[in-house]
């Protein structure tokens, strides 16, 4: 009975070896799949994938047809040069833009172009726009810049003025310095509008600006803060400065003038405290916006927030001997601060004054700690046989909001932009008994005139810590 089993289970797995050898075998077929879209570079002649693209290659004598007739289609629709500009005048696309780095390249390296008269705007990411001189920047690779250079991102420059006018928006796509949108207006053509309107200058206006600079070197300085505040406020653009008032100035600037002061007398360091209490910062904005609205054209008077300070006193420094000589007074004070200091050192300011309507600041109460301490800090930098060129006895702390300058006074006087009075106390009368607010008196700081670092304030030659403990 085995056996019969064997045999039968031999005879049908031969059976089925022949049923499975006699059916058709099933290959792969490399038949195209017509779901797949044609590949269009394949019809251009151009698909460099071959028989591995994922579109199909169609294998047909169609191919040809096909792809010369897309051939032909892609030159219809180019455009000749001639046609794009043709195009680009109507408006049916616009041209590309030159980028800010071109205009930084073309006035850095354009002889023609005077570097001092172009102004950045550029966008704050705490402040807004801010515009600042060309010549303030420091161009190049951002990773190269030191830690008092102004360095920022090419693409946040939103545009440059060359005076008071604006020769490259990217908002507008204006660009009056190379011409690329389509104005047809270069910078050279503005550098000759400029110089046509100084040639047009008259007799008269030549003969004013002349009496106004003769008239002013014979007037006597009054008091050290109402000479600029000492520090004077950088002027970039004013709503009010226009190009008269410069062409003033350029067409008197040879003419032969009593000098008021000479180098030696004039300071170019002081000492101060810097001005850091936000309640104080938040008021002084607050101020300087309402002086703004009611007088716009007081808006180049008006100190910026960064910069704002009481100065203890001035000095005049000719060599590196003298501002190490400085350094170590500050550093001998700093010695001394624990006993001629009380533990705390406060500057509380209330109220608006004035001095003779040209320099509006925050005045503090009396506080005779701070006076002991501005006196002595001068005293000690006149023992060390430094120049204190500005500073006087009769010193009065004071917080600079707003500083008319004689000459900017004059100026705008002589164009009716002010009164010969000066400024109108009604502009600031709100505040005449408005608190501020309180100044911690911590540190000290030596500072250039005229310098600003990366944060807004002056550049520090020295920096000393009154309470820090060694």
């Amino acid at each position: 009975m085995l056996h019969t089993l064997i045999t039968e289970a031999k005879d049908f797995a031969a059976s089925h070896v022949k049923d499975i050898s006699r059916s058709p075998t099933k290959t792969k077929t490399s038949a195209p799949d017509d779901t797949k879209p044609v590949c269009t570079f394949f019809l251009e002649g151009k698909c460099r994938f071959g028989d591995t693209c994922f579109n199909r290659h169609p294998r047909t004598d169609a191919t040809s047809k096909v792809a010369r007739g897309v051939s032909e289609i892609k030159l219809q629709d180019r455009e000749s040069p001639a046609e794009a500009r043709e195009s680009e005048r109507k408006g049916k696309k616009k041209p590309p833009m030159r980028t800010a780095l071109d205009v930084i390249n073309r006035i850095q390296w354009d002889e023609d172009l005077p570097s001092k008269n172009f102004v950045i705007g550029y966008l704050d990411r705490f402040t807004g726009v801010q515009e600042r001189p060309f010549d303030d920047f420091t161009w190049g690779d951002l990773s190269d810049a030191e830690i008092d250079d102004l360095a920022i991102p090419q693409h946040r420059i939103q545009y440059f003025k060359y005076h008071d006018e604006k020769v490259w928006d990217k908002n507008e796509r204006l660009d009056n310095v190379f011409g690329s949108t389509g104005s047809d207006v270069t910078i050279h053509d503005v550098l000759q509008r400029y110089k046509k309107e100084d040639e047009s200058l008259t007799v008269q206006e030549k003969e004013e600006g002349a009496h106004a600079v003769e008239e002013g070197p014979q007037e006597d300085e009054e008091n050290s803060s109402d000479d600029d505040d000492v520090v004077a406020t950088q002027t970039v653009t004013t709503p009010w400065k226009g190009r008269r008032l410069q062409k003033l100035k350029d067409a008197n600037k040879n003419t032969p003038r009593k000098s008021k002061q000479t180098s030696f007398d004039r300071p170019n360091f002081f000492v101060a405290v810097r001005i850091t209490d936000p309640d104080i910062l938040s008021v002084a904005k607050e101020f300087q916006t309402c002086i703004f609205e009611r007088s716009p054209v007081l808006d180049a008077a008006l100190a910026p927030v960064e910069k704002l300070h009481v100065t203890l006193c001035t000095l005049r420094l000719g060599s590196q001997t003298e501002l190490d000589a400085a350094r170590r007074v500050l550093r001998d004070l700093k010695r001394e601060s624990a006993r001629l200091l009380p533990p705390t050192l406060v500057l509380k300011f209330r109220g608006v004054d004035t001095f003779n309507n040209r320099v509006l600041f925050a005045a503090p109460e009396d506080n005779p700690s701070f006076r002991a301490l501005a006196a002595r800090v001068t005293s000690r930098l006149r023992d060390a046989g430094l120049n204190m060129a500005g500073s006087h006895d009769d010193y009065t702390p004071h917080l600079t909001l707003l500083n008319l300058s004689r000459s900017l006074c004059r100026e705008m006087v002589a164009c009716g932009a002010l009164g010969a009075e000066g400024v109108d106390p009604a502009l600031h009368d709100r505040f005449a008994d408005r608190e501020f607010g309180a100044q911690a008196v911590e540190e000290l700081h030596l500072c250039p005139m005229g310098s600003t670092r990366h944060d807004g304030f002056y550049q520090c030659a020295a920096s000393v810590a009154l309470f820090e403990e060694n």
